[in-house]
């Protein structure tokens, strides 16, 4: 692979990544939930793990999006391992919470 290919192929690996952290991963979350509240998907180990991979999932690729696809923040400014532990740590406080409500109410 060439130094032209490599430089045309992260703009793209960049943009699917964002997208996975800002979109599909905490959309499949949400549809976790809804199915775990309307009682079509027990909440279980397998959920759990279901549940849990996909909130790693979307760490780590926020992780690799700063590290090594230029990430930005929301205002279009490169983002920062600062960053990343910030959206890290505000992330597992909201998801553990969302997790709690779903064992203690469903």
């Amino acid at each position: 692979m060439n130094d032209q290919s490599r430089n045309e192929s992260t703009p793209s690996l960049g943009v699917l990544s964002r997208l996975y952290w800002m979109a599909i991963g905490p959309i499949a979350i949400i549809l976790i939930v809804i199915a775990v509240m309307m009682k079509s998907f027990k909440n279980n180990i397998p959920t759990s793990l279901i549940y849990w991979s996909l909130v790693l999932s979307i760490i780590l690729i926020r992780y690799l999006d700063i590290r090594y696809l230029k990430g930005e923040t929301a205002d279009g400014e490169p983002a920062t391992l600062n960053h990343w532990k910030k959206f890290s740590i505000m992330g597992l406080i909201t998801y553990c919470a969302i997790w709690l409500v779903l064992i203690f109410l469903f």
